[in-house]
């Protein structure tokens, strides 16, 4: 089954999922959700690693799809995460965000146990058949354990049972494989970067664009690559990645999801507090998140 995949690209904010008392807040979403399309990012992908989906319940996680929906626009898409390793669950979570309008479904590669490749494929063709709308496969290798390699992805995206990507890799050669084979296939897919510090070497081998959890707290500064890019301002595009990768680094890089929300707090975002068994920051982290913040020229 092929898609027109054209209008899913550039800038996705990799989203937080707000909690209050460890339940999920309506309103905090549509102030959140606002935020971004005035910041003018293109979408967002909802309950997915940086959302703390493998921390919610089912019912949370579709209850977050359908609102995310309710408050998002044409020109904003939404992206749902689906990150369960049993297919039956993925398949029940993906049929639910179909049903309530997200524009693509982004499912995580099974994990925690070694999986064959057939048994990823077979994983990924059996959520195909059952959707009519594009479907992503999700490589977080740091954190699944299981690695699928450029000429998997390939062939996956060669038979159109797979859409587009989101690689979250540290191997900028693993992201820039899949790019270059895909382009001799003559295809039209998505293919997004997910990891902040290979966002921009990406957009030059091809990217389509990148799903990022630090345009949670610095939309500003991953559009402003994104769009320097697209101008041909290259010059500005590397300044501004200069400083985006200074605060990534520091904020997500060393404190996680807890530092992503401290920023957003900081920022005036109701993004709540990290769910448990995660804890707020202290007082000289969060301290140390607003000196990052100041030291790459955040305005609050």
């Amino acid at each position: 089954m092929v898609f027109d995949m054209s209008r899913l690209e550039g800038v996705f904010v990799a989203m937080i999922t707000p909690f209050i008392e460890n339940i999920v807040n309506r309103d905090s979403i549509a102030r959140i959700v606002e935020y971004y399309k005035l910041k003018g990012l293109n979408g967002a992908l909802v309950c997915g690693s940086t959302g703390e989906a493998h921390l919610m319940r089912i019912e949370d996680i579709k209850e977050t799809i359908k609102t995310t929906v309710e408050f998002s626009s044409e020109g904003f898409k939404i992206i749902a995460g689906v990150l369960r390793s049993d297919t039956d669950t993925a398949i029940e979570i993906a049929k639910y965000a179909e049903d309530v309008g997200v524009n693509a479904v982004l499912a995580l590669t099974p994990y925690y146990y070694t999986f064959s490749e057939e048994e990823i494929v077979s994983h990924y063709s059996k959520l195909r058949d059952k959707l009519g709308i594009p479907l992503f496969l999700y490589n977080a290798p740091k954190f699944t354990g299981n690695n699928v390699p450029p000429r998997l992805i390939v062939k996956m995206l060669a038979e159109d049972i797979i859409d587009g990507i989101k690689d979250t890799v540290w191997d900028f050669s693993h992201f820039a494989q899949i790019v270059a084979e895909n382009g001799s296939l003559g295809k039209e897919k998505s293919l997004f970067i997910g990891t902040t510090q290979i966002f921009f070497p990406s957009l030059i081998v091809g990217a389509s664009g990148g799903i990022l959890a630090s345009a949670n707290y610095l939309p500003e500064l991953c559009m402003e690559v994104y769009n320097s890019f697209k101008r041909g301002d290259l010059k500005k595009a590397r300044e501004r990645n200069k400083l985006l990768l200074k605060a990534s680094a520091a904020v997500e890089g060393k404190l996680g999801i807890r530092g992503i929300k401290a920023a957003m707090d900081i920022r005036g975002l109701p993004a709540g507090s990290p769910r448990e068994p995660f804890k707020p920051l202290n007082e000289d982290q969060y301290k140390y998140v607003r000196r990052v913040l100041e030291s790459v020229g955040i305005k609050y």
